[in-house]
């Protein structure tokens, strides 16, 4: 039954998640780039500062100044910054299916950082991701479009930020550290929109859309924490992919995009990799 609950609230958070990106994109149509970060900061400051405030966290300690707590800030705005950017600029399922291979950049990072042992098996996981997204992405090719990059940035940014997580002090609570990497959206947002001379204050549609961003990655955040502490996480985990299932059916849906054969066999390849390796380290992990 745990098992169970967890997947349902591990399917319920993609689709929050799925949603989030699909308003983020709607709302850049309006707003300039620099607007959204800066209110996503605002937003999500706020959401996590009362969660941390019930909770009876303490909001500032010493370790603000960590090293690992500096790297995630930097990797949460590096990050955020290319996938706000991405989808804007090139098709939401595009974005959805590049930044998929998010977790397998984890594996490499940990691998090379860390000192974590990766065995073959995982390193060809990884190799054969990288080949997915060349698939999506296609560079050199007529179809290619430049703006990919931004997609890249946020997975080489938010695999950053999660491997930095893992480093964190112990003492410092998920919501304290979301608050110190939202916090860094805020300045860098205002200074983007500042630079860009575009927008305006959000009109009722747009403050509807950007009060909707926060409150449903709030949502998405808060079952996948109760997801993962449920059950078993080799069970449950892999259904973090249903997300590209969710992406697809919305751009298909929301903002009719049609999906060419090369992206679904590279976006399959990415999942297939990305299982694989959620598999390996689940079997590893039971066997030590």
């Amino acid at each position: 039954m745990e098992n169970i609950r967890g997947m349902a609230l591990m399917t319920l958070s993609m689709l929050a998640f799925a949603i989030t990106d699909s308003w983020i994109k709607i709302a850049s149509e309006t707003l300039p780039t620099g607007e959204i970060l800066m209110f996503m900061g605002m937003g999500g400051v706020a959401v996590f500062s009362v969660i941390a405030m019930r909770r009876g966290d303490k909001l500032l300690t010493k370790d603000i100044l960590n090293r690992s707590i500096l790297l995630r800030a930097l990797g949460e705005m590096v990050g955020t910054f290319g996938m706000v950017s991405a989808l804007a600029l090139i098709p939401f399922s595009t974005t959805a299916a590049i930044t998929q291979a998010i977790p397998l950049v984890i594996t490499m990072w940990a691998a090379l950082f860390l000192g974590e042992t990766v065995g073959w098996p995982r390193w060809t996981a990884i190799g054969s991701g990288f080949v997915g997204v060349l698939l999506i992405i296609r560079p050199g090719v007529g179809s290619f479009d430049p703006n990919t990059i931004f997609a890249i940035i946020a997975v080489l940014g938010l695999s950053v930020r999660d491997l930095a997580t893992r480093t964190a002090p112990r003492m410092i609570t998920t919501p304290v550290l979301s608050i110190y990497g939202f916090s860094v959206l805020i300045p860098m947002g205002l200074g983007l929109w500042l630079y860009s001379g575009e927008g305006n204050a959000p009109d009722p549609r747009e403050a509807a859309y950007l009060i909707g961003i926060v409150g449903m990655a709030a949502l998405g955040y808060a079952t996948i924490t109760m997801a993962m502490r449920m059950g078993d996480v080799g069970v449950i985990a892999p259904l973090r992919y249903a997300k590209i299932v969710f992406a697809m059916i919305i751009g298909i849906v929301v903002f009719g995009e049609k999906l060419d054969t090369m992206t679904l066999i590279g976006t399959a390849i990415v999942i297939i990799s990305g299982l694989f390796t959620v598999y390996r380290e689940h079997r590893i992990r039971k066997l030590a």
